[in-house]
């Protein structure tokens, strides 16, 4: 049984807002680091894995074709994605640099939706739902 490093932070809300969240007995990640493919490939999901993130694309794209939305209903998507994300990290069975890769694209995405959740004016809350959004799009790029 593969243990994901970044669970115990998760899961007990590590990390202040915009921060980067980290297990505690690791270097925090430079700004230097960047997704990478894999040769030029995209990095293989295990199916637990690539099955939450579809969950996240469809939560996205629902709360995306709602009119009108409101703060309330920003905050509370925010806590369902928060939730998804959660058993994304649960589940997750991914080891080597593969599971690197996914854990450089979720840091930032796990600080967007922290942000969302928090959120007290509509602007911003549209913002960081934009940037959630971009940031599911951008997956598609290095992960299948």
């Amino acid at each position: 049984l593969l243990v994901c490093p970044f669970l115990p932070v998760i899961l007990r809300g590590g990390g202040r807002t915009g921060s980067v969240v980290q297990p505690a007995n690791e270097h925090p990640l430079q700004h230097s680091e960047q997704i990478l493919l894999n040769d030029g490939i995209k990095w293989k999901l295990d199916d637990a894995s690539r099955k939450n993130i579809e969950a996240l694309q469809e939560m996205v794209e629902a709360m995306e074709a709602k009119n009108n939305r409101t703060i309330k209903e920003y905050n509370e998507e925010g806590q369902r994605i928060q939730t998804q994300i959660n058993i994304l990290i649960q589940n997750c069975k991914m080891s080597g640099k593969g599971h690197e890769m996914l854990h450089l694209w979720l840091t930032p995405f796990i600080n967007e939706v922290k942000e969302l959740i928090a959120a007290s004016e509509l602007e911003k809350a549209e913002n960081y739902f934009f940037r959630i959004d971009h940031e599911l799009h951008r997956f598609d790029l290095f992960f299948e």
